[in-house]
């Protein structure tokens, strides 16, 4: 497996047992796998625009056994290939996505909790079947309940400074305020051995997660300053429909807007839908042409329409245009002037990216 959120953060503390730092001895009697459904319930009423968020949850899953914790958290735009696994005997946490049809992973070091607990004697309850103890903690100064047990045998507590196996707690979104999570089934199961299998996963470490972010960004500061007010590549393309797309006589007259994409890059499906309505905000001018580079072939786009329709002309493999402009991060969007010089130059997904280039496109056909 190579080295190679994502962040969501899980610490975990070591613990006083002279079994292990991270374990307690009755792990010993877990010989099934543990898979725990823990139910969101946030604390405000959210709108629909919330509750459509990217950050919304619905609800979490953990699986376990007696090395592996694996949880995935179930909610919008949450893809099942998204998980953190805690891999006990190496002290490592595994933060795992896809990527453009790529998985990935970044791996971190076990590191203590940020929040202490005070353990509340005679407050223990069941949760799920399971005994828990009550613990009392603050979350953005405010005083929380946290139920832990150490009946499953792991040391599993989120950001939290107390022992056992966390069952109950409270979180915190910046979009959608505190949320109660809380287990609701615990099943007894025998999994696949492949369950908390990484090897389809390429893993880099954060430290040299943190290094290529560097080096993308000052990759992408580069490309910049080569492009931006530099004159355009000239080009000569027919798009999937066999319309004629020529540089050369485009820029006498017309505005070129380029987006750089391919079919299974989530951030390019993502912002379709801005793409197609920044097209029909100008769908009443001549001057300004929309023109989609995709890397596939003709049929894997034509498929690909079906269900992601995107109303610019589009041209199929368009590797060979993507290298003219130096392109290699996608999704990447290009405005060329009527002089045939790049105006704007934006490298991956933006949610703001329809006002970005309105304010660009505006610009350009008052000048």
């Amino acid at each position: 497996m190579k080295k190679q959120l994502i962040p969501f953060y899980l610490f975990l503390l070591l613990a006083n047992t002279a079994f292990s730092q991270w374990t307690y001895e009755n792990i010993k009697n877990l010989k099934q796998d543990v898979v725990i459904n823990y139910s969101v319930t946030y604390d405000q009423k959210l709108t629909d625009k919330q509750k459509a968020s990217s950050s919304y949850l619905r609800e979490i899953v953990v699986i376990l056994d007696q090395k592996h914790v694996l949880e995935r958290s179930m909610g919008n735009g949450r893809s099942l290939g998204n998980f953190s696994l805690l891999n006990y005997d190496q002290e490592k946490i595994y933060r795992c996505y896809e990527s453009s049809g790529y998985k990935k992973g970044i791996s971190y070091d076990f590191k203590e909790p940020l929040i202490d607990g005070v353990l509340q004697k005679g407050e223990e309850k069941n949760i799920a079947g399971i005994p828990c103890e009550k613990y009392i903690s603050l979350l953005k100064g405010k005083p929380v309940d946290v139920y832990t047990t150490k009946k499953i045998g792991l040391r599993y507590i989120k950001n939290y400074n107390v022992p056992g196996f966390v069952m109950q707690y409270k979180a915190y979104s910046k979009y959608l305020g505190s949320y109660t999570v809380k287990a609701t089934k615990v099943q007894f199961l025998n999994l696949p051995k492949n369950t908390y299998s990484l090897d389809e996963y390429s893993i880099v470490s954060h430290k040299d997660y943190l290094k290529s972010i560097k080096e993308s960004k000052q990759r992408k500061k580069e490309l910049l300053e080569k492009s931006l007010g530099k004159k355009s590549p000239s080009f000569y393309a027919r798009t999937i429909d066999n319309k004629k797309i020529s540089t050369k006589k485009l820029l006498d007259k017309d505005i070129l807007v380029l987006n750089f994409w391919f079919s299974t890059c989530p951030p390019c499906k993502a912002e379709i839908p801005k793409l197609n309505a920044l097209k029909e905000q100008y769908k009443d001018s001549e001057n300004v042409q929309f023109v989609a580079i995709g890397l596939d072939d003709k049929n894997t786009i034509e498929k690909f329409l079906e269900t992601h329709p995107l109303t610019y002309d589009i041209v199929d493999e368009g590797r060979w245009l993507a290298s003219k402009f130096d392109i290699t991060s996608y999704p990447t969007n290009i405005i060329i002037d009527k002089t045939g010089t790049i105006q704007f130059f934006e490298i991956g997904y933006k949610s703001s990216i329809k006002s970005m280039m309105t304010n660009k496109i505006d610009e350009l056909l008052d000048q």
